[in-house]
């Protein structure tokens, strides 16, 4: 009776001598005829569920293939299929049929039905996007919204950061919904056709005991000491502060494995010990984050390493008891591998009238956006997929309601509707209370970079002519002139075979200094101009008068001082007035009055 009992505490199922299948296409149940050599189905964390049916079909004799004629399997039909015993048959995956193969060799013919959940419609596209001013759980929901697909449960998050931009740049909806709660704690899997989105329970409760030499019919995994670091720090440059922030991980007393029994933990290496034979914190350097956001996930990579410290898998009887992220008790396979381990996956095959389940043993400690996407690598921090190379920007605005002096600026390659998101300017100097100040104008085209590679941090790099918006100075291949002009036609022009420099307002108001005549001139459209050359300084007025107006005195001191008039000539003095001469005094005229 005490071996019987023991026993029972290790069944998975009860009556397990035959297994039972129920496949039905658009909601009605194929044919028994139909020959299922074998069902594999697979549900991963951050992944979208899979199945493949393995079909008998083909006959040389007929140069047919039956079934598939009959046009049950076509792409695009919803699949449903159930796994049991004794005909008690439970959802085991439900989705939509993607490809639909045949196969012929000198055994046998096969058709081969590969199967997705309909979320797979998020991967099918790259996709750009910005998501302004909301939460990781917002932007899941927007994204799911988007391509029709119903929203999950909302899990306890606490405090959600909310994100002023987050760019989605040539990244699918599913990698990029994935990697905002990879970084953010969270995880999602699909069961049975509905997504649930959960966040790690270390304590949580085993949902199956598997015991070598009783349950478990294969096993296989390993600790690694290169993926566990006695801490976590992440870095970043505070732009607004001007320093750079560290942030450490919570303590890892507190978000350890506490799952297993005091004597089993007395027996293991702990993770500290596995962290201790490198002894190196795990590093993260990246772009700007809030201190939340930055805390988030820094704790959020250390609770990766807590849950990779074994990773492997572990094969038994068919169930659908578990799912991901639930916990497996093992036992029997060695002290260091003993207790509670982490699911990431569970995986099903069906051949031969048997029925195994196969569960994948720990996560992955790199976060999915790390792993994903090969087209864009990861950012350094694994927060998102980057964004690389430079990008053509558009100017919406050029203020910032946070007084960072930054330019709002549309990607078009992103999206070329929307406003776009704020970015910084590089500029030619830059400090407190100085530097240039040459903003650009709105819809000005500019080049834009990113810090770290983070879509979400981009740079004004510098702005862009073009035929439609062209130069204000005719390129030539001498190259001779340098300059600016603004938005109003004030001109200024360096020339290099002039030697000269330019100040020009768009009323032709103007001062020149000019090495090649070897002159200074200023000048404006009245007439008036001042040069000084070799010969002199001359002033100069075609239209008006030139007055001289001082406080005090005039003086004019000369060897020669000469003043000619063409018509009257007048000097009025309100006092005294002593003309003077140190030689003869000439005094002319057709009449000469004195008093």
């Amino acid at each position: 009776m005490a071996v019987a009992s023991f026993l029972d505490s290790f069944t998975i199922e009860q009556d397990t001598d035959l297994v039972s299948f129920e496949i039905r296409i658009d909601g009605s149940k194929i044919s028994g005829a139909f020959h299922i050599v074998s069902m594999t189905i697979a549900h991963d964390i951050n992944k979208v569920p899979s199945a493949q049916l393995l079909i008998r079909d083909g006959s040389a004799s007929e140069e047919n293939f039956a079934i598939s004629d009959e046009e049950v399997f076509i792409t695009g039909k919803k699949i449903e299929i159930e796994l049991g015993y004794h005909n008690k048959n439970k959802p085991i995956f439900k989705g939509v049929i993607i490809t639909n193969s045949h196969r012929v060799n000198s055994h046998c013919c096969e058709m081969t039905i590969d199967c997705k959940d309909e979320r797979v419609n998020m991967t099918s596209s790259l996709s750009g996007n910005n998501h302004l001013n909301k939460s990781d759980f917002e932007i899941v929901g927007d994204l799911l919204r988007l391509n029709k697909l119903p929203e999950p449960e909302k899990p306890v998050l606490g405090n959600e950061i909310r994100h002023e931009q987050l760019v989605q740049s040539n990244t699918s909806d599913w990698d990029f919904m994935v990697s905002r709660l990879d970084v953010a704690g969270l995880f999602s899997f699909v069961d049975n056709g509905e997504l649930f989105i959960k966040k790690p329970v270390l304590n949580a409760d085993p949902v199956l005991h598997l015991k070598h030499g009783v349950n478990i019919f294969e096993f296989q995994a390993d600790i690694d000491s290169r993926v566990q670091s006695p801490e976590v720090k992440t870095k970043t440059w505070d732009y607004q502060e001007q320093e750079v922030r560290t942030t450490d991980n919570d303590d890892p007393a507190e978000i350890d494995q506490p799952t297993d029994s005091e004597e089993e933990k007395s027996l293991k290496t702990t993770i500290d010990q596995i962290a201790a034979v490198l002894n190196k914190a795990f590093l993260i350097r990246g772009s700007y984050m809030t201190s939340e956001e930055q805390q988030l996930i820094t704790n959020s990579k250390r609770i990766r390493q807590v849950l990779s410290r074994i990773k492997g898998k572990v094969k038994f009887q068919g169930t659908v008891r578990v799912r991901p992220g639930d916990f497996v008790k093992l036992s029997g396979v060695g002290k260091e591998f003993n207790g509670n381990v982490f699911v990431s996956g569970i995986h099903h095959d069906y051949a031969d009238g048997c029925w195994f389940t196969e569960a994948i043993l720990g996560w992955d400690e790199s976060f999915f956006a790390e792993a994903t996407n090969p087209k864009h690598a990861a950012s350094t921090s694994g927060q998102i997929s980057t964004i690389q190379g430079l990008h053509i920007g558009i100017v919406t605005s050029l203020i910032d309601p946070n007084g960072q002096f930054r330019v709002k600026v549309r990607l078009p390659l992103v999206n070329e509707s929307d406003e776009g998101v704020y970015a910084r300017i590089a500029t030619l100097d830059a400090g407190n209370d100085r530097g240039s100040f040459f903003l650009p104008e709105v819809d000005d085209e500019v080049i834009v970079g990113f810090m770290n590679d983070d879509p979400r941090h981009p740079v004004i790099l510098g702005m862009l002519h073009s035929a439609k918006k062209s130069s204000p100075n005719e390129p030539k291949d001498s190259n001779p002139q340098k300059g600016y002009k603004s938005r109003s036609g004030i001109r200024l022009i360096f020339d290099d075979e002039k030697k000269s420099v330019l100040i020009e307002t768009p009323g032709n108001r103007m001062a020149e200094l000019n090495d090649e005549s070897g002159t200074i001139t200023i000048k404006d459209p009245n007439g008036n101009k001042i040069i000084m050359d070799k010969n002199g300084i001359t002033l100069e007025s075609t239209a008006k008068d030139i007055k001289f107006k001082a406080k005090k005195s005039i003086k004019l001191e000369a060897q020669n001082i000469i003043i000619k008039a063409s018509g009257d000539a007048s000097m009025d003095a309100g006092g005294k007035a002593i003309v003077k001469a140190g030689g003869q005094t000439v005094v002319k005229g057709g009449t000469v009055m004195i008093n």
